[in-house]
Parts: structure tokens; sequence; C-alpha cells
């Protein structure tokens, strides 16, 4: 009874009003599907709110999504952030949810290419490295492979050929 009222409230809000009840009300509503539903619609468009500030909300409350969630919320935000020419900022939403067990393989990716877009190259491949590292036993053979070569272009491309032999 309590979350139908809440969400009959949600859907009646702007989308940065609607993440705001989401995540920084004192008596946030239930993170449930439809809830999570409502995170996503309320970030699709970048003309309504910048990553940015979508990011400043949601980050600090990451944890009370499943990990699925999370990975979800952050791969659009990334997306949008490429979007609107900030790839660094792609990096930094990215990052946190790399790390966690429902990462998969193009996360990993994604988040390399990102610090590379964002001039920060070697710290694509440090990343990409500790990922496949952390990986080694439980990766499918093709995804080992795959990270193998942008891992080893992008530490030839910031001038580490150490690093280059660790791929």
């Amino acid at each position: 009874g309590e979350q139908l009222t809440t969400l009959s409230h949600l859907l009646r809000l702007t989308p940065r009003e609607q993440l705001a009840m989401i995540f920084q009300d004192s008596r946030p509503p239930k993170y449930d599907q439809f809830v999570h539903g409502l995170v996503l619609g309320a970030v699709r468009y970048v003309d309504v709110i910048q990553p940015k500030d979508a990011w400043q909300m949601i980050q600090p409350h990451l944890q009370r999504l499943a990990p699925s969630q999370q990975i979800e919320v952050a791969q659009l935000l990334a997306a949008n952030s490429h979007a609107v020419g900030q790839p660094a900022l792609a990096a930094a939403i990215l990052h946190p949810v790399a790390r966690l067990a429902d990462a998969q393989w193009e996360l990993a990716r994604d988040l390399a290419l990102a610090y590379r877009w964002s001039a920060q190259t070697k710290r694509g491949a440090l990343e990409l490295r500790q990922w496949l590292q952390s990986r080694r036993e439980k990766l499918p053979v093709e995804a080992l492979a795959a990270g193998l070569n942008p891992g080893h272009a992008m530490a030839i491309e910031a001038g580490e050929p150490s690093l280059a032999l660790d791929f």
C-alpha cells in the first residue's frame, strides 16, 4: 500500500525531483524494479538531466541497488557522458561497478576505453590488467583473448612496454 502511494506520487514529479526523492529523501522509497525503471527513465535523456548531475545524486547511494541494477544505471550514464563529450566522467562512473562480480568483459573494455579517450591511457591499461587478472580463472577464452589486444595496444600507446608484456 505505502509503496503504491509513493509510486503514484513519484510519477507526478519531474525526473530531477524523482531522483531527489529516490536518493536524497530522509525516507526514500524501497528500491524495487518499479523504482529502478523510474530511475532509468529519469536519467535517459541528457537534455533533461546531465549525467554529471544524475551521478552526483545516485553515486552516494549506489549500494541500495542490486549489482545488476548498479551496472545498468552506470552503463546508461556512461553512454550519456560520452554523448556529451565527457569520457573522464564515463570512466569515473564505470570504475566502481567494474569491480562487481556481475561485471562482464564488455564493461571492463568500456572502462579502459573511457580512460583512453580522456587521455589516461596508462590508467586504462592498468585497470584492464587488474580486471583480467582478477578474473583469469573464470573468463571464457574468447573474453581473455579479446582483453589482451586492447590492453597490449594501450600499454604501448602509453609508452609502457613493460606493462605491455603483461597482456
